[in-house]
């Protein structure tokens, strides 16, 4: 709130931009109406500005008519002259500025503060060092020639940014007269802010620059300068050279910068030249800022709650770091509002929230002046009746405070230290409060953390050098939980039930997850057009990985689809110009649509996790990555037999990603076809020839033996899953994966069926299989599984055997 200036040094100026000097300033005194020092300015002219209101555009003035709108950061006083009168009271601690000299028959004060008074300083030197010669001051040659007289001069004009350095410098070094202690080594510090919600513009005094906006429907896709985010990490970076031991949070109010699209709105669309991300992702801010007017922004009270989730879900979940609410405020019905509020801030993890503004008496009886709508008054028993409402109110806020410290009651006050029997000197400082009682220990995420990258030594997988096993599960479409829409990747991905799945899997045992990583659709997609990659969804699957690791499972990632679910090669053809007919395997012989997979493999397999700050290619998370689900090269006459047109295709996708990436395993990700093993006919994708490839790490084989092509029973499928095993073992020295496997539901005896699967992967010694499949939300009824059913107790079973075959 702009309120908070008001109590900051400034100094008076004209409208013409001439200050004024024939007053007098008087002693300082005491208002009996807020409780806070006032200066008195007299006038020897003998004029009286009228008496001080708040208008609805957030200044003081005496009409609407009187003061054009300004910005929040200043008020103006408006008045006619001449009229009788002594004094004007301004709340301002300036020790020196005289007044008088009162410009024209309608008079227009502006009170400059903050930021503003560093420009208008900086605008007096440059005055100054115009009306003499340059070398008789040496301040002068250091002058910045490019300074424009903007507000936001202030983030990137070298002399205002050491003015503002050396502030910072007294404060942050200072040392308490009344405990000794300096201000760095305080632990009653929580925090130095760098300002009050810093933006491009300003009070009005000073215009705004084009080049420090970052509105993109402006200003185009690349503005000339980011000044804030470059001014908050020089800033920050410096509090930290001087004083190692406390936070620094910026104090902007939270915008949002939505890049390369526009958003409509102020709060997220860069018009005020705030990143709240860009400024929380610095090394040297501990913690995100903001700040929540939903009144005064047009909003109402739901959008300010899911601004509260959205900031806290976006700081702790894609930054990594905590969130505090510095400022919140509303002027109707706020014992409903704040209880909506509060309920949000602690249930979504907002790490701390403080109200605009706690409210009282005055000393000399009655209540201190609500000026700008906001007040609570929270008086304590002695102090009589509260103003109407505000009894609920502040039961609202003490319960939340109780929430956020931990049940029980608030700890009392500490008692004051007795007199020092030793005077003169400083009296003794207070005690210290109590510690703040422990935060309650996070959840526990599930397994250790993973470490070390899985591997292969002839027909086994190894971890950390020993033999690995496990018991997997496919679910395939955990990218699209979510809306997969909206601005931000809060609004668009639903992490909450990303972590609720990965921790339900965990539990039943799964240490494997294959799932896919592609969607050329335009909901959740990966790539919506050609070589238009979508970053929300990106940042969707980094946070999947994020949580697959927060809960022990390792995930293999599926890189394309020859099926026509989710585009797959299909699409890829059709943006090659190649046939349009479904399921086309000409893909692998098409140069075009070939290039346009190897450059999203390039994207995907080379991408950073936002969340992790791990680039996927190191992450221990992944366990392989897998060329593409289910290829074939089918009906082309002799490449039926040979294979060798896919064969070409896996060597060459292979040989690239091994290239990018020599940490993570590949698969091939094929069924098992063949004739030679009574599954399927000849199609393209020969099991011996695919695997024989030297940049295929393990075998792939997907057997269903309910479907009406199939037609196996339990003794067929255990005898074809021991021949696929012995031929990659035994023949290819690799290990063997089960990629996929269920019967259909309506088959019955499911559980008999896997157990008889499970049995023979554990006699046979393949390395791992994963069932088709584990659904987050119940919409196959003929192969989905969900939480609870009767199979996944064969499976908990067979998961831990699998673990103790590990070395």
């Amino acid at each position: 709130m702009c309120s908070k200036l008001l109590r900051t040094t400034g100094s008076l100026w004209c409208g013409s931009g001439r200050t004024l000097t024939s007053g007098t300033l008087t002693d300082p005194t005491r208002s009996t109406k807020t409780g806070r020092s006032r200066m008195v300015w007299r006038f020897t002219t003998g004029i009286q500005l009228p008496t001080r209101q708040r208008t609805t555009t957030r200044h003081w003035s005496t009409s609407t008519t009187c003061c054009s709108k300004r910005a929040p950061s200043a008020f103006v006083l408006c008045f006619r002259s001449p009229t009788t009168g002594p004094t004007l009271e301004v709340d301002t601690f300036h020790p020196g500025v005289n007044l008088g000299d009162i410009c024209s028959p309608v008079k227009t004060l502006l009170l400059t503060l903050g930021m503003d008074q560093y420009v208008s300083w900086r605008k007096e030197v440059t005055s100054a060092c115009a009306a003499a010669p340059l070398t008789q001051t040496a301040a002068c040659h250091n002058l910045d020639p490019g300074f424009g007289g903007y507000h936001d001069d202030f983030y990137t004009d070298p002399t205002i940014k050491a003015w503002y350095k050396a502030w910072v410098n007294h404060l942050v070094t200072r040392q308490n007269v009344h405990s000794q202690v300096l201000y760095r080594d305080d632990p009653t510090i929580f925090a130095w802010e760098l300002a009050n919600e810093p933006r491009c513009q300003g009070s009005g005094a000073f215009g705004t620059s084009k080049n420090c906006t970052l509105n993109y429907a402006v200003y185009g896709k690349d503005p000339v300068a980011w000044k804030i985010t470059g001014w908050v990490e020089e800033v920050s970076g410096y509090i930290k050279s001087i004083d190692a031991n406390h936070m620094v949070g910026t104090g902007d109010e939270g915008y949002f910068c939505e890049r390369y699209q526009t958003c409509g709105d102020a709060t997220c669309d860069c018009y005020y030249g705030v990143d709240t991300i860009a400024f929380t992702r610095i090394a040297t801010i501990d913690y995100m800022s903001l700040h929540l007017y939903p009144d005064q922004w047009g909003k109402d009270v739901e959008w300010a709650t899911n601004y509260i989730t959205n900031h806290s879900q976006t700081a702790h979940n894609l930054l990594g770091k905590p969130v505090v609410l510095g400022e919140f405020g509303y002027k109707n019905s706020q014992d409903s509002t704040y209880e909506t509020w509060t309920s949000a801030s602690f249930s979504s993890g907002m790490n701390g929230d403080m109200f605009w503004m706690i409210s009282g008496r005055a000393d000399g009886g009655g209540w201190v002046d609500n000026y700008d709508g906001y007040a609570v008054y929270c008086p304590n028993s002695t102090s009589g009746p509260q103003p109407p409402g505000d009894k609920a109110t502040c039961s609202v806020l003490t319960a939340h405070a109780k929430q956020m410290a931990g049940s029980g009651p608030l700890p009392p006050p500490p008692p004051p230290s007795p007199p020092s029997p030793n005077p003169p000197g400083p009296p003794s400082p207070p005690s210290p409060p109590p510690p703040p009682p422990s935060p309650p220990a996070p959840p526990s995420p599930g397994p250790p953390p993973l470490k070390g990258f899985v591997t292969t030594n002839g027909p086994r997988f190894m971890l950390n050098g020993k033999p690995y096993f496990f018991a997997g599960a496919n679910s395939y479409d955990l990218f699209t939980i979510g809306s997969g829409s909206g601005t931000n990747i809060s609004q668009y991905m639903d992490a909450e039930t990303i972590d609720a799945f990965f921790a339900t899997m965990a539990k039943n045992g799964v240490a494997v997850v294959r799932t896919w990583g592609f969607n050329t659709q335009s909901w959740h997609g990966f790539e919506p057009n050609q070589g238009e990659y979508n970053e929300l969804q990106f940042q969707e699957f980094d946070y999947i990985a994020f949580s697959a690791r927060a809960h022990g499972i390792r995930l293999i990632i599926t890189l394309d689809n020859y099926w026509t679910a989710y585009g797959g090669i299909d699409q890829r053809l059709k943006w090659a110009g190649g046939s349009a007919s479904p399921n086309d395997g000409t893909f692998f012989t098409n140069e075009k649509a070939i290039q346009s997979y190897l450059d999203y493999v390039q994207h995907f397999v080379t991408r950073t996790n936002t969340f992790t700050n791990t680039s996927y290619r190191n992450d221990e998370a992944i366990f392989a990555w897998e060329l593409m689900n289910e290829p074939r090269h089918q009906g082309y006459g002799s490449d039926d037999n040979t294979s060798q047109i896919l064969r070409a295709f896996v060597d060459r996708a292979g040989a690239f990603i091994k290239d990018l990436d020599p940490n993570h395993l590949i698969s091939s990700g094929i069924e098992g076809h063949g004739v030679e093993f009574g599954f399927g006919g000849n199609e393209g994708n020969n099991f011996t020839v695919i695997h024989s490839s030297k940049y295929i790490d393990f075998c792939s084989a997907h057997p269903y033996p309910t479907e009406s092509w199939a037609n196996l029973n339990i003794a067929s499928t255990q005898a074809l899953l021991t021949a696929w095993t012995h031929d990659c073992q035994a023949n290819l020295q690799k290990p063997m994966f089960i990629g996929e496997f269920n019967v259909d539901k309506n088959h019955g005896g499911r559980s008999q069926w896997w157990k008889a699967i499970f049995d023979t992967v554990e006699q046979t010694d393949a390395g791992g299989s994963a069932f088709w499949w584990f659904q987050h939300h119940a919409v196959d009824g003929e192969y989905g599984i969900n939480d609870g059913d009767p199979e996944l107790a064969v499976f908990q079973t067979h998961a831990a055997n699998m673990r103790k075959k590990s070395g």
